[in-house]
């Protein structure tokens, strides 16, 4: 486990929180004697964003010779009883 003099730390805190993030951990020492552990937060609020964000994906498609553009004037068109 890689480790940390809190000078060093304090200089670096901005990597070191997106380390622990990412899922790495570390020791914060002082004089060589540990001082702490530093893990990433996996609270309430982390876990039910990544499972709203990417929930559906693979889930659908969209077919390969759709004309989107032509499709979507036709279909305004019709709403809106518009002249083509």
């Amino acid at each position: 486990m890689l480790q940390f003099e809190i000078d060093e730390a304090k200089v670096n805190l901005s990597e070191l929180a997106r380390k622990a993030a990412g899922g790495e951990s570390f020791v914060i020492a002082e004089a060589g004697k540990p001082l702490a552990k530093i893990v990433g937060y996996e609270g309430k609020e982390t876990s039910k964003r990544a499972k709203l964000f990417g929930c559906m994906q693979g889930q659908g498609f969209v077919a390969k010779d759709l004309d989107f553009k032509a499709f979507c004037r036709k279909e305004i068109s019709e709403m809106f009883d518009l002249d083509q």
